[in-house]
């Protein structure tokens, strides 16, 4: 019996078989740049001594440009898509605008916890980014869809029905929250366990998460204010229109109960005559 070592995988590339070779390094002892020279010198030789062979020295960095400049494009896409579905269920284009603010506010505080951590923005920290996107918006939605339907008018929209809707979902965006982070939280600081590459994943996701959602639940309720004002303004300045003030429906109840008891009163006098 002869033990011979054999590749377990083979991999082609164009047709041709390919072997990739990862030649991982220490900065403290070599410098990248002095390493690539060093592997071209080597490469001229093996490419003399077995000129069937192709060569490609490719750089780790370059590659990770290359996968952070394709994995922001989606990101670009992501974010048509969700203001496109909250423009057709809200029927409106500021409201989704609102509602995409909760992201930079997200973003906002992964770039100062990644910052004051020490630690780098790397592809599956804007995985991340992406995933956390998707879970602030749910939160923004179910604010403005509760304080819309507080809304008869715009000219009768003020401070205390937003504070009232805004109040309402207080609850339920902060469970929401929470139920969220206790589970991203353990993951990215290796609570039970190492997280491995999805470490900055849920660092991300988790402190994008909470910086959003304090400022979901301060900020927008104010930004739906100026949304008011400025309906308010075109509606009144542009359009022409003026508020209307309608009889007030416990006036009209009371008017009208009284009227049906005076009329079954004046029944039954006609009956006992």
């Amino acid at each position: 019996w002869v033990r011979e070592k054999r590749e377990g995988v083979i991999n082609h590339s164009n047709l041709m078989r390919q072997v990739v070779i990862d030649l991982p390094f220490d900065k403290e002892i070599i410098k990248k740049e002095v390493l690539i020279e060093k592997i071209k010198v080597i490469q001229a030789g093996l490419i003399k001594s077995y000129p069937d062979l192709m060569f490609k020295t490719q750089d780790a960095d370059e590659q990770s440009k290359k996968n952070k400049s394709s994995i922001l494009k989606k990101f670009l896409y992501a974010l048509i898509g969700i203001f496109f579905v909250l423009a057709l269920v809200l029927r409106s284009l500021m409201q989704p605008i609102l509602i995409c603010m909760a992201i930079p506010f997200g973003i906002i505080g992964v770039i100062w916890a990644f910052y004051f951590q020490g630690l780098e923005i790397n592809l599956m920290a804007i995985i991340g980014i992406i995933g956390m996107a998707g879970v602030v918006v749910n939160d923004s939605l179910l604010l403005v869809v509760n304080v819309n339907s507080k809304r008869s008018e715009w000219f009768n929209f003020h401070i205390p029905e937003i504070v009232m809707g805004a109040s309402s979902r207080l609850r339920a965006i902060i469970l929401t929250s929470i139920t969220t982070l206790g589970g991203v939280f353990p993951m990215a600081y290796a609570i039970g366990g190492d997280a491995g590459f999805t470490k900055s994943l849920a660092m991300s996701m988790g402190w994008g998460l909470l910086f959003a959602t304090v400022l979901t639940l301060i900020v927008l309720p104010c930004m739906l204010l100026v949304q008011r004002d400025v309906m308010v303004l075109v509606l009144h300045k542009i359009l022409k229109k003026q508020q209307v003030n309608l009889p007030t429906l416990g006036k009209e109840s009371e008017s009208f109960n009284d009227g049906m008891i005076i009329s079954s009163n004046d029944s039954e006098e006609k009956r006992l005559q």
